[in-house]
């Protein structure tokens, strides 16, 4: 098989507003050694003509398949990948001007080939304001040893922040990774994770690579969208969840467990609270949260996590959970409407 250096994928499903900026800001990278891979995700909206726009543009793959989601898709694209880094671009998003070369140069400049390279982003709101995010850590080469000390103690959950804060951002799209890390990763993905998916892969990822570049400029333009900035209820959240957290607790290291009960701890929060906005009768949601919260996969995020700089709301919610008091809690959140 033919190697090149970057296999840049893309997994769409009716993205017709964005994805034309989104191709056009890859096939305009100066550095010549990348491949482009769309996989259209069974779009209904015109998406999937406009990606046979550039089928037969040199570097690009276009790939339709029915929709399975976006976990599928992007697995269809890092089958048919043949770089050595993958990189994944989401569809309403854009590569900065010069992201390969920079890429390339930071590489280039270290001694020991990276298995992860991590950047920081430009945040553009719906009003096309920007605001530069950057990482806490400081740039350079991480080495195993470096990773260990200063990276893994703080990685899913920085407990030297608010709680919950991440250490690392969870993103796939502000990274690239060597093929292999990668997809030895993603292959453990339940093809039914839907939430948490990124994070889930990142954080393994980084656990599993021998050693991290992160760089102190600001490479990916992340587009905020109103569906983003949502806090509508959001269908089977419960469920999607319990499928994570399964998961996550099946194949992620001991070494990581205090962190990973953390962010179980904050998504059931977050899933706790998405059920109370729901149409559901407030007797049938107290229902549904009992039932889940004594889940084991949930029970021991409540029972056994440690958790400092929590804000005052989130404490009153973890201890009313710990004491059981379902019908309490959810009265409290329908009321003041989190």
């Amino acid at each position: 098989m033919l190697m090149i250096n970057y296999s840049i994928i893309v997994a769409v499903f009716n993205g017709k507003q964005y994805i034309k900026r989104c191709i056009e800001s890859v096939i305009s990278q100066r550095n010549a050694d990348f491949e482009l891979i769309i996989v259209d995700d069974g779009s209904t909206d015109g998406t999937s003509e406009i990606c046979d726009i550039y089928k037969n543009t040199e570097k690009v793959k276009v790939i339709h398949q029915e929709n399975k989601g976006h976990t599928v898709a992007r697995k269809r694209g890092l089958f048919e990948a043949k770089g050595i880094y993958i990189i994944f671009l989401d569809a309403d998003d854009w590569l900065s001007d010069d992201f390969l070369i920079k890429i390339e140069d930071a590489i280039n400049g270290v001694d020991v080939p990276p298995d992860i390279v991590s950047f920081n982003y430009n945040r553009i709101d719906e009003n096309g304001i920007c605001n530069k995010i950057f990482t806490d850590f400081k740039s350079g080469l991480y080495d195993k040893q470096s990773l260990n000390k200063q990276l893994y103690p703080y990685m899913l959950c920085d407990s030297r922040k608010q709680f919950y804060t991440f250490g690392v951002f969870p993103t796939l799209w502000s990274k690239l990774f060597k093929r292999k890390i990668i997809l030895n990763v993603i292959n453990m993905l339940d093809d039914r994770v839907v939430l948490g998916e990124d994070a889930f892969c990142v954080f393994l990822s980084l656990y599993r690579c021998e050693n991290l570049l992160i760089m102190d400029e600001c490479l990916y333009n992340y587009q905020i969208n109103s569906q983003s900035l949502s806090r509508k209820y959001a269908k089977d959240n419960f469920e999607k969840l319990s499928i994570l957290c399964n998961l996550m607790d099946s194949v992620y290291p001991k070494e990581l467990r205090t962190q990973v009960l953390q962010y179980k701890l904050s998504m059931l929060m977050g899933a706790i609270t998405n059920e109370t906005r729901g149409p559901k009768k407030t007797r049938d949601i107290i229902i549904e949260i009992k039932e889940r919260c004594e889940e084991n996969v949930f029970s021991d995020c409540v029972k056994n996590t440690k958790v400092s700089h929590m804000p005052f709301f989130r404490v009153i919610i973890w201890n009313l959970l710990k004491m059981r008091l379902y019908s309490l809690l959810v009265y409290i959140l329908r009321i003041l409407k989190a």
